[in-house]
């Protein structure tokens, strides 16, 4: 799979450059800088520095043999993009619940495309409901046990509505009063022991008995219902009921999925990206035979998906899938934050951590540590005075161990200047990439560009 990643020339990463600062030497006859290797990418943007334009967009014009995950909040990427990579043979999937720039979408049911024959289909049901319940706090018991009562009920509704079940039904049945919800779960043990699905019949049992005085169990379904309330969203509902599909066609074909979800959502909505990602990504994992192109999940707002599990948890192992995820942050902080002390597991298991200008301390204070040391040679000046006579001076030199780049260095790259970490390297490096519109090859798309 290793050679596979250089398909249409690898990643793209601007043109290699001595500076960091002033006008950029470039011109567009020479060669880019590329990543060709099978490791994941990390990359550092603050908000308006240039990051989708200068270096998604030029990668999902290139990588057209490349079937590619994009979260694009503006829907921007897909406008200027979609009618070229389906020009060159991808297989194009709009995911856009509210039809950001009246793109459409194909819509997506992720409880459709469950299947309860499947071994799996316990733990796919579980994914899912991960996908939808985010683990707060530091008790994490109110927030696990919504998870398994909403995998019970995504189990029950897949089972019992096939094909037009969806995560609106599942909804409905989360907020009937307690008696009516009380039914509902015997319904399931009932469902579960016809069907001898034990694994329903266990997650089921543990809510038997809902009462208005089991302030346990109560907790538990106001956790569940708080953490779904965007699937009161009429549009998201909607899309959400429309067909199935099988993304494991991803490794087979060259396909771009877009996820559009307008910023204005973005707070009250992401879990829907949590969704659609992990809905994406179980099949993917599940596919144990060789991809035949290459899987990039370009995950632009990395931050606002929260913490994922099953991204997480499968980061060391998507490389031997044939995928390679792309986590893009507007700066470190975000990462810490929301990982915890594993946050550096997503460095670790980068082949290429670049960043424009972070204007946080955490994040240039933590690139420049990892720029290395080097050794300089200071020269000190002294005076020796003794009394009575005149003064001498003396000429001392000793070496003094500083980062390659201090965090100031890193702090003050100019627009376009990128710091270029990888494995490949061997140490710091800089790009420039020049804005889409110095490159002849991108001309054309940009004259898509629907902010104008």
């Amino acid at each position: 799979m290793s050679s596979a990643w250089g398909e249409n020339g690898g990643v793209y990463f601007g043109y290699a450059t001595d500076r960091a600062e002033g006008t950029p030497q470039w011109h567009p006859g020479e060669v880019p800088a590329r990543y060709v290797g099978d490791r994941h990418i990390v990359t550092v943007g603050p908000n308006g520095s240039g990051k989708s334009r200068r270096l998604l967009l030029p990668n999902l014009v290139d990588l057209t043999g490349w079937s590619v995950l994009v979260v694009d909040p503006k829907g921007e990427l897909a406008a200027m993009t979609h009618a070229h990579r389906s020009k060159h043979g991808n297989l194009i999937v709009r995911l856009n619940p509210f039809d950001a720039l009246e793109l459409g979408s194909d819509g997506f049911n992720p409880v459709a495309a469950l299947d309860p024959a499947s071994e799996d289909f316990p733990d796919d049901a579980l994914g899912l409901s991960e996908a939808l319940i985010r683990v707060e706090g530091k008790d994490p018991h109110f927030s696990q046990s919504a998870q398994d009562l909403v995998a019970a009920i995504i189990m029950y509704v897949r089972m019992t509505m096939p094909g037009t079940g969806s995560l609106g039904d599942v909804r409905a049945i989360l907020g009937k009063p307690s008696s009516d919800l009380s039914k509902e779960v015997f319904k399931m043990i009932e469902v579960g022991i016809d069907s001898e699905c034990e694994e329903l019949v266990v997650k089921a049992g543990r809510f038997a008995e809902i009462d208005p005085e089991n302030k346990e169990l109560n907790s538990v379904i106001s956790t569940a219902l708080t953490q779904t309330r965007w699937l009161d969203s009429r549009p998201v509902k909607a899309d959400l009921a429309r067909g199935a599909f099988d993304f494991s066609i991803m490794k087979e074909r060259p396909t771009t999925v877009y996820l559009i979800l307008p910023a204005r959502r973005l707070a009250t909505h992401s879990t829907w990206l949590r969704l659609m990602i992990a809905a994406v990504l179980q099949p993917l994992m599940k596919d144990t035979r060789k991809a035949k192109v290459p899987v990039l999940f370009m995950l632009d707002e990395f931050a606002h998906l929260g913490h994922l599990g099953i991204i997480e948890n499968n980061l060391a192992m998507m490389r031997g899938y044939g995928i390679k995820l792309w986590a893009i942050f507007q700066d470190l902080a975000q990462a810490k934050a929301i990982y915890g002390e594993r946050w550096e597991s997503f460095i670790s298991n980068a082949g290429v951590l670049n960043s424009f200008a972070p204007q946080d301390v955490f994040t240039a204070d933590y690139l420049s540590q990892l720029t290395g040391q080097t050794t300089k040679v200071v020269k000190a000046i002294g005076e020796n005075r003794s009394a009575g006579q005149p003064g001498s001076e003396s000429l001392n030199y000793s070496q003094m161990q500083m980062r390659l780049l201090l965090p100031q260095h890193v702090r003050n790259m100019d627009d376009g200047y990128n710091l270029f970490l990888s494995h490949r390297t061997k140490g710091p490096a800089h790009t420039y990439l020049p804005y889409p519109t110095s490159l002849p090859h991108l001309k054309s798309i940009c004259a898509l560009d629907p902010s104008g």
